[in-house]
C-alpha cells in the first residue's frame, strides 16, 4: 500500500532542492524576494500531481522534476501578487513578501517567478527530448495562466457585486483553483506523449481542484487555526468566496453538475488546431496554497 504522505513529503523535498538551485542570482534581492513564500514552505500539491502522472505511464521522475517545480513557480508568482491585491499582511504564517520587501520588488519577485517557470520547462530532460511535447507544455502552462489571470478578475468584480450564487462560487473555483491542477496533470502526461489520456487527466485534476477548494473553504469557516494553522476568514476579506457562501441559505448543487464555464470555451479555443494526438473534447477548467 502506497505511503500517501511519505509519497507527497519525498516529492516536496525533491522539487524544494530543485528550487532552491533555480532561484539564484544577481541582484540577489530579487532572488531573495522571489524565494521568500517558497521558502516558508507548503504541501507542492501541483508539483506531486505531474511527477505521479507521468511515473503512471513509467517515466523517471528526475527527467519531469524541473516541469513539476515550473507549476510550482506560477502558483507562487499568482500567490505574491494576489497578496498585493489583497493588502494580506501574511501568508502560511510568515509576512507576505511585499510587507518584507515593499511593493516594487514584489511585483518584479512575482515576474520573475512566471518567467522562470518557462525556463525550468526547458530544463526538463522529458520535454527536452520532443518537440512536440514541449510544445504542448508550454500552451498547457501558458493557457493555465491566462484562465488564473480571469479568475483573479472575477474575484476581484464579485467583490464589488451586490450578489453572489453557486454558480459564482464554481466558476471562482474553477479558474483560481482548477486551472493549475489541471496543467500539473497536463504536463505529466505530456512530458510521457500519452496525449490519449489528456482528456481523462484534464476531468480527474478539475475535479480534483473544486474538492480540494471546496475543504480549503469549509476549513477556514469552521476549522480550529490551532490545528489548520489558519486563520478563520473575515466577512470582510476578499481572499475567498467562502463568507458569502456561508450567509447564503439556498440549497447549493452538485459541482459535476455545472454547465460548461467561459474558461472551458477559453480553453477549447486555445487547444484548437494546435493538438497532434487524438482529438477529444475538453474538460472545462477551473488559487489556494497547497
Amino acid at each position: 500500500m502506497v505511503d500517501l504522505n511519505g509519497e507527497l513529503k519525498r516529492i516536496a523535498s525533491s522539487v524544494n532542492s530543485y528550487m532552491d538551485g533555480f532561484l539564484r542570482g544577481e541582484p540577489s534581492l530579487l532572488y531573495e524576494a522571489a524565494y521568500h513564500l517558497i521558502k516558508g514552505g507548503g504541501k507542492r500539491l501541483r508539483p506531486f500531481v505531474v511527477v505521479e502522472f507521468y511515473r503512471m505511464f513509467g517515466g523517471d521522475e528526475r527527467e519531469v522534476l524541473p516541469a513539476a517545480a515550473a507549476v510550482e513557480f506560477i502558483h507562487n508568482f499568482t500567490l505574491v501578487h494576489d497578496d498585493i491585491m489583497d493588502r494580506d499582511d501574511f501568508r502560511r504564517g510568515v509576512p507576505t513578501v511585499h510587507k518584507v520587501y515593499g511593493e516594487p520588488m514584489a511585483i518584479l519577485a512575482g515576474d520573475a517567478l512566471f518567467a522562470k517557470s518557462y525556463m525550468a520547462l526547458l530544463d526538463s530532460e522529458a520535454l527536452r527530448r520532443n518537440d512536440d511535447a514541449f510544445r504542448r507544455a508550454v500552451e498547457s502552462v501558458t493557457r493555465a495562466t491566462v484562465v488564473l489571470c480571469e479568475g483573479q478578475t472575477l474575484d476581484y468584480q464579485l467583490s464589488k457585486a451586490s450578489s453572489f450564487s453557486a454558480d459564482d462560487y464554481y466558476r471562482l473555483v474553477r479558474a483560481k483553483t482548477s486551472a493549475l491542477f489541471v496543467a500539473s496533470a497536463e504536463l505529466g502526461v505530456i512530458a510521457a506523449s500519452r496525449y490519449e489520456y489528456l482528456e481523462d487527466a484534464r476531468g480527474f485534476a478539475e475535479n480534483m481542484g473544486v474538492a480540494f477548494q471546496l475543504v480549503d473553504d469549509l476549513l477556514g469557516l469552521v476549522g480550529d487555526p490551532a490545528v489548520t494553522g489558519k486563520p478563520r476568514y473575515r466577512g470582510s476579506s476578499r481572499r475567498s468566496s467562502a463568507p458569502a457562501w456561508r450567509t447564503r441559505s439556498a440549497r447549493w448543487p452538485n459541482p459535476t453538475s455545472r454547465g460548461r464555464s467561459s474558461t472551458s470555451r477559453a480553453s477549447r479555443t486555445a487547444r484548437r488546431g494546435t493538438s497532434s494526438g487524438p482529438s477529444r473534447s475538453s474538460s472545462s477548467l477551473g488559487t489556494t496554497e497547497g
